[in-house]
């Protein structure tokens, strides 16, 4: 099964704060370890995995010789020839809706946090598949009538009660859906300046987890789920989640202490080097690892 990875400096910030203004790439510890975890395991279990990014990424992994991690290859020329305007700080996943519109299905878009420890295919139930649904009452999903929208546009004729849902993991097996949702995602955000005013990121997740959903209900795909719920520890099937890891908003406590990221990174890396032994090599001629490590016996 194919996925991809999206990462675009565009934005002038991370999600979590962090700044890109330099236009320089530079993954904090965990960024990059949980990256690597993300990129492994998929492979090992579920199938190829592509990287979108720009040149100054390419760079950066190219400089820890990460560039084979991805075996579907780096593609910079995606997101270095768009011709899409928009504010690229407010729809900070704009790289997306991009690398899914030059995609085809299936193929799954999955999250550089995310981390997807087993083979999923069993779990597949639909030709459109998140990680889970989210309730509407979110105070992230502002109503319709608040939304700015580019000059001259016009919404189309959806169905506003479908709930939305995380966009970490998505599947789109039917290749119709998969071209809808990324043609509407590049219409909203084309020509659409919008200055995100609010503490909620209402735009930059309206896309992926608003918008698609509704798209794929009115393509006529049902959407499935990988978990049980939003808030749940289990499986849709109601088997505990022992499959899918996904940092999200741990990121900003990581940021905030210290002890625990370093604890993490740790962790991360142990893994790393338990799991994929072929990889210690790599892994620990990384300057960000060197770091976490300083003289830790664990290198020994």
């Amino acid at each position: 099964m194919r996925a991809f990875h999206v990462y675009s400096l565009r934005p002038e910030a991370t999600w979590y704060g962090r700044d890109q203004r330099a236009s320089r790439c530079n993954f904090p510890d965990f960024e990059l370890l949980a990256l690597i975890l993300s990129v492994l395991c998929w492979r090992r279990h579920n199938g190829s995995l592509r990287l979108y990014t720009d040149d100054a990424c390419a760079d950066y992994f190219a400089a820890r010789q990460l560039e084979n991690l991805w075996d579907d290859g780096i593609d910079t020329h995606v997101l270095g020839t768009t011709t899409l305007e928009t504010n690229f700080t407010t729809f900070w996943a704009y790289a997306r809706t991009i690398a899914l519109a030059h995609e085809r299905a299936p193929c799954f878009m999955l999250d550089m946090d995310m981390i997807v420890w087993k083979p999923i295919a069993r779990l597949i139930r639909s030709d459109f598949m998140a990680i889970h649904s989210e309730p509407l009452n979110f105070p992230v999903y502002i109503p319709r009538s608040q939304l700015a929208t580019p000059a001259g546009y016009r919404w189309e004729d959806w169905d506003w009660t479908v709930l939305p849902c995380n966009a970490s993991l998505m599947y789109f097996g039917d290749e119709g859906a998969r071209r809808y949702c990324a043609d509407q995602g590049l219409r909203f955000m084309h020509g659409n300046f919008v200055e995100e005013t609010a503490e909620l990121p209402a735009y930059a997740v309206f896309v992926e987890q608003r918008l698609y959903p509704m798209c794929v209900h009115k393509s006529g795909v049902t959407a499935r789920y990988f978990l049980h719920d939003y808030a749940s520890e289990l499986l849709a099937d109601g088997a505990p989640n022992d499959t899918f890891t996904h940092l999200w908003l741990y990121k900003r406590h990581l940021v905030a202490d210290h002890e625990a990221r370093r604890t993490l990174c740790i962790r991360m890396i142990k893994r790393i080097a338990l799991d994929f032994p072929e990889f210690q090599g790599t892994l620990f001629r990384l300057p960000e690892v060197d770091a976490v490590l300083c003289g830790n016996a664990l290198r020994d």
